[in-house]
């Protein structure tokens, strides 16, 4: 191998790791960005990763609190559907992080595994998805500093108003918040899902899908499908091989060229 051919295997070496590596982050960064309007679909447990556009009942616009009127306020870009086959599920704590590493992955999620013991809490429930063996209402537990239980509330108080799901709560307790749904900072989060089945055109297949959307819309990728730490660890897949690559370009080039020295010091 010449000293040309050298150069050049080892530039191509470092340009297909820059492609494999900004290939990859562009799909990571993708993944975590994602807004209004676009519903993740899930086919036999087979996360789709193309963007979808429907199912506005469960599109999630907005989450807000407001103690005057004692209300939890779900909103959606389109009317929410109160039955077995939609589930609306809100998980918000008051006082401590929500732990969202052990929800699991899917399908074996356990929910209320994101609630720390002794925290300040609302959960609301409603359609076909169940918690804490209730449905169809809000509970809440809330402790004093030493982490005697103080109150706690079920309230099956459920209202569609329009686009929005309105759950009732202790005014009390709860205080004013908005929840803004690109942002994972606040110590909640909301899953929303519509189950059922498609078949495809001319078929008489018949797949299980789940649509299914979620504040934070990372909540999906990063924590139930845990596609992020795929790419991410793709991403250290790819960097390694370029390094080795290059790595082994160099020392081929530094033996040929240490042996060509010997050889004709020797002649």
């Amino acid at each position: 191998m010449n000293r040309k051919n050298s150069l050049a295997l080892i530039s191509i070496t470092i340009i297909v790791g820059l492609v494999f590596s900004s290939e990859i982050n562009l799909i990571k960064a993708s993944h975590l960005t994602d807004y209004q309007g676009n519903v993740s679909r899930v086919a036999n447990n087979v996360f789709d990763k193309t963007q979808q556009y429907n199912q506005s009942s469960i599109d999630i616009v907005s989450l807000t609190t407001n103690t005057t009127s004692s209300q939890i306020i779900l909103s959606f870009a389109g009317e929410p559907v109160i039955d077995p086959f939609h589930g609306y599920r809100i998980i918000i704590d008051w006082n401590k992080r929500l732990r969202w590493w052990l929800i699991g992955v899917w399908p074996n999620v356990t929910w209320e595994n994101a609630i720390a013991p002794k925290s300040n809490f609302t959960v609301c429930y409603a359609g076909g998805v169940r918690g804490f063996d209730i449905e169809n209402c809000s509970f809440s537990e809330f402790y004093d500093s030493s982490g005697n239980l103080i109150f706690s509330e079920s309230n099956n108080s459920i209202i569609v108003d329009g686009y929005s799901l309105v759950f009732s709560v202790n005014h009390s307790l709860v205080p004013n918040a908005r929840l803004n749904v690109y942002d994972s900072s606040y110590n909640a989060f909301v899953f929303t899902n519509y189950n059922t089945t498609e078949t495809t055109a001319n078929s008489t297949t018949i797949t299980n899908v789940i649509w299914m959307d979620s504040i934070p819309y990372s909540l999906i990728y990063e924590y139930i499908f845990h596609l992020a730490t795929l790419d991410t660890a793709n991403f250290g897949i790819a960097a390694v091989a370029s390094t080795i690559g290059l790595v082994g370009v160099c020392q081929v080039v530094y033996i040929k060229r240490r042996k060509k020295k010997i050889t004709s010091f020797l002649y």
